[in-house]
């Protein structure tokens, strides 16, 4: 018994380092397979890490930005405390540093910072939190949306639908279009404002643009446009509201709108303004409307001053506006200033002078010619016959085309006679010409073109106060003095076209400054059938000349789109063929050739040094023709000649009298 026990105990004692290797064996191999499965799913990690980052550094490196900028909050962000995904933050940043790329902390920055550059602005939402945050800090009034591109790096823990399409939502209320969300490396999505099913998320794939076009069809989508009434450029249909303006602003304004399959609800300012103004801080008319977000876009063609550009932003500027000065135009000249006005000046002073230079020629010729039949004892010498006021009214007859009966037998002196009268016969033929002309077309006194005459001009000048402060800073002190010292200002609430004509019926004698459109607008207006010849004068010196453009509301999603389709107008030429096809307020058909005439006139295309002054067309300069030197001038020469001829003339005759005279005298005194 006892042996057979001890021999019990001895094989349990055998078998026990037995088990006990098993039991190691088992747990080694355990813990060796838990070890390559947390190597594996650390290197699976790391691995979508890696393409995450890859992911995000494609996208940017496709938007080829001038600037890619990475908002966080600190270096080691990039992971929620649930999230499934990691970044590798060093691998996205040693991919960045490739482009040009800027770390910027949300610490620092309350809002947005301006920018004049394009950019892909990268942030990354790791909680509710953090993309509340991330809205409060974007700027729904950023320049120039088109240059500016958005990624969100999204991670959350959960992902969900909803929770994104409500961020989109969000941002589009932040006038952002361009957005990105991406998930993960293989997850990318975006959102699109007008699909036919409304406001939706898109899924983008690999090889789609990230970035693209959302507005090509808006599918009656409704644009707030805010219009008023101007008589070049919008005149309003029956129903304004919905069917807009007619002339070339509405025009405008209708095709874009039907271009992008959209709608439109015209609006005119409530305060009764045109164009607008900021005074103390506040915006009224159109401008208002634009500022605050109640209109997109206005379609008048303004300018936009410098104070005010900062708060709104303009489409290109295709054309510039000039502000000129509109005075009373010259009244015609008297009937007795008929007679003097016929030759220049210059003119009338080198005649006085011709004659008295006549005169004395005449006066020395019979001088000598009286003393050589004296010496020859002549009966009827010229030096007795040929007084001194005889002289003076032959000319004068002669002058005036009246009859020589009789004159000297010397045949110098009649052949210098001759050359006066030719003379005087070809001056009084222009000049009685040219005085019949002045009484079937009456002249006028010269008109004022240089703002050097204002001291002159002393009658009210009725302009806004906005168009006083643009004047201001193109003019001289003293220009500006003069103009100021005269000035009405006329209340904001007026329109422009109203006060302009309401001024003119009211009192004749009063000056306006408007720009050149409103200027023509307002002489065909004003023309005057009886004289043919408007009733109003543009001093060809502007003011001041700006450029003119449609503006849309700051921070405008739509700018990039209403660009596009407004310059396809003008480079097609649409622009320029409504300007031609557009009936104008041509009262008859002596002011519509006088429009035509004036647009002519006004053709700023030759002011290429901004002299601030419009050069005549050639047409203009050759209306009205005073005689002066410069045609007359072969009358002259062919009196110099004859004054010539009959010198050398009367000269030999001299001579041959006085050997005459001198031979008569030797042969009397020979014995």
């Amino acid at each position: 018994m006892t042996l057979t026990v001890v021999k019990q105990k001895s094989g349990m004692q055998h078998t026990r380092p037995i088990i006990t290797l098993l039991v190691v064996v088992i747990i080694l191999s355990g813990s060796l397979s838990l070890e390559v499965n947390v190597e594996w799913i650390n290197e699976s990690h790391h691995k979508e890490s890696l393409e995450f980052s890859m992911k995000i550094c494609d996208i940017a490196k496709k938007r080829n930005a001038q600037t890619n900028i990475l908002y966080t909050n600190d270096w080691k962000e990039g992971r929620s405390e649930n999230s499934t995904h990691n970044i590798d933050w060093l691998v996205l940043y040693q991919c960045l540093l490739e482009l040009p790329f800027l770390l910027r902390s949300l610490n620092y920055f309350p809002i947005e910072p301006a920018r004049a550059f394009s950019s892909l602005n990268i942030f990354s939402i790791t909680s509710a939190e953090r993309a509340s945050n991330v809205l409060d800090f974007i700027d729904a009034h950023q320049r120039w949306k088109q240059g500016h591109r958005y990624l969100f790096i999204w991670l959350l823990p959960k992902w969900e639908v909803g929770a994104v399409k409500d961020f989109f939502r969000h941002l589009w209320l932040k006038n952002i279009l361009h957005a990105l969300v991406i998930w993960d490396s293989v997850h990318v999505y975006t959102f699109e404002p007008f699909s036919v099913e409304g406001f939706r998320l898109k899924s983008i794939a690999e090889h789609q643009c990230y970035y693209y076009d959302k507005l090509t069809n808006f599918h009656h989508y409704e644009f707030s446009i805010t219009m008023f009434t101007d008589p070049v450029r919008a005149i309003p249909l029956p129903n304004t509201s919905s069917q807009g303006y007619r002339r070339i602003d509405g025009r405008v304004a209708s095709a874009l709108v039907e271009q992008l399959n959209a709608t439109a609800r015209y609006i005119a300012p409530a305060d009764n303004e045109t164009y607008g103004s900021l005074r103390n801080g506040t915006f009224s008319g159109a401008l208002g409307d634009i500022q605050s977000g109640l209109a997109h876009i206005g379609f008048n063609l303004r300018y936009t001053l410098d104070h005010v550009k900062e708060h709104v932003e303009e489409l290109y500027p295709y054309q510039r506006r000039f502000l000129y000065l509109i005075v009373p135009a010259a009244e015609m000249c008297p009937e007795y200033m008929i007679f003097v006005r016929a030759f220049s000046n210059c003119l009338w002073r080198l005649i006085i002078l011709n004659f008295c230079l006549v005169l004395v020629i005449f006066i020395i010729f019979h001088y000598l010619a009286g003393h050589l039949y004296q010496q020859e004892n002549a009966p009827h010498s010229p030096g007795t016959h040929w007084q001194c006021y005889r002289l003076f009214e032959i000319l004068y007859k002669t002058q005036l085309g009246g009859p020589v009966e009789t004159y000297s037998s010397m045949s110098s002196l009649r052949q210098i006679l001759m050359a006066w009268i030719l003379f005087s016969y070809v001056l009084s033929t222009m000049y009685f010409a040219k005085l019949e002309s002045n009484f079937v077309q009456p002249s006028y006194e010269p008109e004022m073109d240089s703002l050097d005459q204002l001291p002159q001009l002393n009658v009210p000048i009725y302009a806004f106060d906005i168009v006083f402060e643009a004047v201001k800073v193109s003019l001289l002190p003293q220009y500006y003095k003069w103009i100021s010292a005269m000035g009405v200002r006329v209340p904001a609430n007026r329109q422009g076209d109203k006060f302009a004509f309401e001024v003119t019926q009211k009192n004749a004698r009063v000056g306006l400054i408007l720009h050149d459109e409103m200027a023509k607008e307002l002489l065909v207006h004003t023309f005057n059938e009886a004289t043919k010849r408007p009733s109003y004068h543009i001093v060809r010196e502007y003011l001041r000349t700006l450029t003119t453009s449609y503006v849309v509301t700051k921070g405008s999603p739509f700018i990039h789109k209403f660009q596009q389709v407004v310059s396809a107008f003008h480079e097609f030429g649409f622009i320029r063929h409504w300007l031609q096809v557009e009936p104008r307020n041509a009262a008859s058909h002596n002011s519509q050739e006088f429009l035509e005439d004036l647009e002519d006139d006004l053709d700023m295309s030759d002011d290429e040094e901004g002299t601030g002054t419009a050069a005549p067309s050639e047409d203009a300069s050759m209306k009205k023709v005073v005689l002066n030197l410069d045609i007359l001038q072969g009358a002259f020469y062919l009196w110099l000649a004859g004054i010539l001829i009959s010198c050398v003339g009367f000269a030999a005759e001299w001579v041959y009298w006085w050997n005459h005279y001198q031979s008569q005298q030797c042969t009397s005194h020979e014995p």
